[in-house]
C-alpha cells in the first residue's frame, strides 16, 4: 500500500527574502546585470542605525564599479561604507568612497590576479543613521557605472530601491 501527499508551494506569492531572487526582481522590473539594494525596508527608531548591502546580480567579467546611491540626507545620513566581498582575491580591492550630501558614489575596481570577476554578490556596505522620523527613500542611480578589464562599460539593466522607516 502506497500513500502519496503532495502540496504545490507558489513561489511567486511567497517570495524569497534575498537579494538574489531573480524572479522577485523580475517583478520589480530589476532584469540582470543589476545592482541592488539589501534589505529593501528597514524598519528603526530614530538616532538608530542599520546597514544596507550593495549588491550585483548576474555580472559577467566585472573588473570596475561606480555604485552611485541616491538618499533623503533629510532623514538619514551615510554613517560608514565598507567593501562587501564580491571582489575578494589575494588581494583587498581599491575601495573608495565620496559622500555628497544625498548622492554617495562607491568606487571599487578588482586588483586579483585575474583583473574580473563574474556573477552576483555583495559590493559594498552602507551604514545609514537616522535623524529624523519619517520615510527616507534609497535608490541605485542610472550614473552607476560597471566596466570590464578594458575599461568598456557593461550595459546595467535594473536598478534596486529601498526605504528606510524612521519612528
Amino acid at each position: 500500500m502506497f500513500l502519496f501527499i503532495g502540496c504545490q508551494l507558489d513561489t511567486h506569492d511567497y517570495p524569497y527574502d534575498s537579494p538574489f531572487d531573480i524572479d522577485g526582481n523580475k517583478q520589480a522590473g530589476i532584469f540582470p546585470p543589476a545592482l541592488t539594494l539589501y534589505p529593501k525596508d528597514i524598519n528603526l527608531n530614530v538616532e538608530e542605525s542599520a546597514d544596507m548591502s550593495v549588491y550585483i546580480i548576474q555580472v559577467t567579467d566585472l573588473s570596475g564599479a561606480n555604485a552611485v546611491i541616491n538618499y533623503d540626507f533629510t532623514k538619514v545620513n551615510v554613517a560608514d561604507v565598507q567593501p562587501g566581498d564580491f571582489f575578494e582575491s589575494s588581494q583587498a580591492p581599491l575601495f573608495v568612497y565620496d559622500d555628497n550630501k544625498g548622492v554617495l558614489s562607491i568606487f571599487t575596481s578588482y586588483l586579483g590576479t585575474e583583473r574580473k570577476v563574474s556573477g552576483s554578490g555583495n559590493l559594498a556596505i552602507i551604514t545609514f543613521k537616522s535623524f529624523a522620523a519619517g520615510a527616507a527613500n534609497i535608490s541605485v542611480s542610472k550614473d552607476s557605472e560597471l566596466v570590464d578589464k578594458d575599461d568598456i562599460p557593461i550595459a546595467i539593466k535594473g536598478y534596486g530601491q529601498g526605504v528606510i522607516n524612521a519612528k
